[in-house]
């Protein structure tokens, strides 16, 4: 199980203890390996003065020469999740929180299953994706989530919390539904309890 956080590996550790907390902490109690990851520039990775100077990625032709805050992240994603299948310890399941899981959603291809909280983003409007942190170049143009959802099928997918304006999640699950996977794709427009999730994941 990959945890991911825009906070880093510290959202899933007590401070004082350094010990697993929340869910982290049910998924190893529960016999899962749990692997957690500093991401590009979060965490104790996290840099601010960096960060300031990556918060224009449309002035002096920054796209030209560098991968984007987002872009960066989801190849750590991709990375971290490739160490883990190597580990030989079963399904590698990737779980996003919060903001983190429009992250996972673009790496979802590398997983075996994918979980992610929609948090209610408004992707009928370009200004999120616009935003440093959630800024690709020609997103929109390649497909964005519905490219990246429909390249993670068949495999099992929970998004949820996604809201109502979370647009794409009806394109993945005509995929699904062609491919006679529909039981595979689950979207759920609430926020869902840890309990909630868990049951789901204890049915891969």
């Amino acid at each position: 199980m990959v945890l991911v956080s825009t906070e880093g590996a510290g959202a899933f550790k007590d401070a004082m203890t350094g010990n697993l907390k929340g869910d982290a902490k049910t998924l190893l109690d529960r016999g899962y390996t749990v692997v957690l990851a500093d991401l590009f520039l979060t965490g104790s990775r996290a840099d601010e003065k960096a960060l300031a100077d990556r918060k224009k990625p449309f002035g002096e032709f920054f796209n030209t020469y560098n991968r984007t805050n987002l872009q960066e992240r989801v190849q750590d994603i991709l990375t971290v999740s490739a160490f883990a299948k190597g580990q030989g310890n079963g399904k590698v399941v990737l779980w996003g929180t919060g903001n983190a899981g429009l992250w996972t959603i673009l790496a979802g291809v590398g997983v075996d299953a994918l979980i992610a909280d929609g948090a209610r983003i408004d992707l009928t409007n370009d200004a999120y994706l616009l935003e440093a942190d959630n800024y690709v170049p020609g997103l929109r143009r390649m497909g964005d989530i519905r490219t990246a959802l429909t390249l993670v099928a068949p495999k099992p997918v929970l998004l949820y919390n996604t809201g109502s304006r979370f647009e794409g999640t009806d394109w993945a699950a005509d995929v699904y539904r062609a491919i006679g996977s529909e039981t595979a794709f689950h979207d759920e427009t609430s926020a869902l309890s840890s309990d909630a999730i868990l049951e789901w994941l204890g049915k891969l």
